[in-house]
């Protein structure tokens, strides 16, 4: 009599013993891998982070927990993706860029293991392109250096530019000449604070913010020392003098200024009793000095002398040009001085000049021309 001999085998080496392609385990022989990064495109201001998601998986991989299939991840420039329990291989990044750009990378995923299938891609990739916007900035006026600075003078501009086609707004004080394109330019308003450009491109809002500050004091300096006028044998001096809206740190270009009327605080011996007039308005060039001179003289006298004093205290006003609002500077100081031997002395701001009366005639305001 034969006997026939059956042999058993637990299912689950049948399994193994197979190419893991059981239809009851929902798996799907060959299938490719499968690679994610999200978002895939970014758009994003410089400084400002952002965050990437990987996920990768193996969608032929049939074993059942724990899987027995592994990745290889590539350029990935993350933290090392860690497999989670579902077979995913699962990271996140974040970071910014300092510098505006067009940033990418690429990650390329393929089976690290020796148990894939005949007709399994080798591997997939994903790429996520990153464009890194910035506004910058640079100060029309060549002077004063650098023309990249944030803090301008009140009137002055200053073009603004991204790496790309933006919506442009802007808050404060200020006006700007376009508002969609690759540049604007701003015109600072015309009294201080802070005033801010907006650049919009996909979504992402980026912004540059500048101080806009006043002019708050006037320089004025001899401008021909060698031409001091006089007349012999009087009471006399005149000079020309140069004066410079402060701070330097900026540019007031955009500006003119004005002497305004004034009454005489002291006046004594020689002098007459006059108020100080009106002045015109005179523009100030790029480099903050006045367009052309200052005269201060204090009229011719003769002898007898006597001790004699005159004072203006003046008030300067200044405001953007073609404009008709005006806001003061500061006041300057001018003093008529002449002693009881003749010596005369003008005065006004830092500036000064003095001759004795005896000194020689000089009738030349400056060089000849």
């Amino acid at each position: 009599m034969t006997r026939l001999l059956f042999l058993m085998v637990p299912s689950f080496v049948l399994a193994v013993m197979g190419n893991g392609a059981n239809a009851a385990d929902g798996c799907s022989p060959g299938a490719p891998i499968s690679v994610s990064l999200t978002p895939a495109a970014v758009v994003t201001c410089c400084g400002t982070q952002y965050t990437i998601s990987l996920d990768a998986y193996d969608n032929d991989d049939c074993n059942a927990p724990p899987f027995k299939d592994y990745l290889a991840i590539a350029g990935w420039p993350g933290p090392a993706p860690v497999r989670g329990e579902d077979g995913h291989y699962r990271a996140t990044l974040t970071r910014s860029h300092a510098q505006p750009g067009d940033y990418s990378f690429t990650v390329t995923v393929s089976d690290n293991t020796t148990t894939h299938y005949a007709n399994d891609p080798a591997d997939a990739s994903a790429r996520v392109d990153i464009q890194a916007l910035s506004v910058q900035s640079c100060c029309v006026s060549p002077v004063p250096l650098p023309q990249s600075r944030t803090v301008i003078g009140v009137g002055e501009q200053v073009v603004c530019t991204v790496n790309g086609n933006a919506c442009w707004s802007v808050s404060g004080s200020g006006t700007l000449n376009e508002y969609y394109g690759s540049s604007t330019t701003l015109t600072a308003g015309g009294s201080g604070g802070t005033v801010t450009v907006y650049s919009a491109i996909g979504g992402a809002g980026c912004s540059k913010t500048f101080q806009v500050i006043e002019p708050n004091a006037i320089s004025l300096t001899v401008a021909y020392p060698d031409y001091i006028v006089h007349q012999q044998y009087t009471a006399s001096v005149g000079y020309l003098a140069c004066m410079t809206l402060l701070p330097s740190s900026v540019s007031f270009g955009a500006l003119e200024i004005q002497e305004q009327e004034c009454p005489y605080t002291t006046c004594t011996g020689h002098f007459a009793c006059i108020d100080h007039p009106l002045g015109q308005w005179v523009p100030v060039l790029p480099t903050n000095d006045v367009d052309g001179h200052d005269q201060i003289q204090t009229g011719t006298y003769f002898e007898p002398f006597q001790e004699s004093r005159f004072r203006w205290e003046i008030p300067v006003h200044y405001r953007k040009k073609q404009t008709s609002t005006s806001f003061e500077v500061c006041t300057l100081v001018q003093d008529l001085e002449i002693d009881s031997a003749g010596t005369a002395t003008a005065i006004k701001g830092f500036s000064a000049a003095s001759r004795p009366s005896d000194a020689p005639t000089q009738i030349l305001w400056g060089p000849p021309e």
